[in-house]
């Protein structure tokens, strides 16, 4: 399509357009994922954390055994290890968390295809201001994730989606919180 839309959102000028086709730079590049999950047309992947790995996550959270099904999105920076393994101690069977090297890379496509695939709940965790290693990107997923909830709050789905914000001495906060959104429950019978 050659928009030019991802040469314009990197924060770190890695990508520039050259007859309508976007060229990265190896060197520049800094992996946030802001221009995959910008890219109207799905032109562009992350080879750390591609569309297929994110497909793979929701798929796990969407055919998970427990209520509600819950898909956590959580960067690289936030105390993402620590929530793995309070995920793991606390054995939530309806949890999962999918990697992602900044909230930037969030795509609201993949959003809506997890609920659309069966999943109850998604949890996006990213950095606080200033501490995100890609300077402002995350600002582009707080703002996108925000037009989102908007959206899903005017077709009835007001608490199927949350954004929250951590570090790793936050993160066991992060985590009750998380437990109090994705605490198993009984099945309707």
């Amino acid at each position: 399509m050659g928009c030019g839309l991802c040469a314009d959102l990197c924060p770190y000028g890695a990508v520039r357009m050259e007859d309508r086709r976007p060229h990265i730079s190896a060197e520049e590049c800094k992996s946030c994922g802001l221009c995959v999950s910008s890219c109207p047309r799905c032109a562009l992947d992350l080879m750390a954390c591609s569309r297929a790995t994110v497909r793979k996550g929701v798929w796990r959270a969407a055919v998970s055994s427990g209520r509600p099904r819950c898909l956590i999105f959580a960067c690289d920076r936030c105390g993402r290890e620590e929530l793995a393994r309070a995920l793991r101690s606390a054995g939530l069977r309806n949890a999962r968390l999918v990697r992602v090297p900044c909230t930037a890379r969030v795509d609201p496509l993949e959003v809506a295809e997890a609920l659309a695939s069966g999943v109850d709940v998604v949890v996006v965790v990213g950095c606080e201001p200033g501490g995100c290693e890609h300077g402002d990107a995350y600002l582009h997923a707080e703002v996108r994730l925000r037009l989102v909830r908007s959206a899903l709050e005017v077709v009835g789905l007001k608490d199927v989606l949350f954004y929250m914000r951590s570090t790793s001495s936050s993160a066991p906060a992060v985590m009750s919180k998380i437990m109090e959104i994705a605490g198993e429950r009984e099945r309707p019978k």
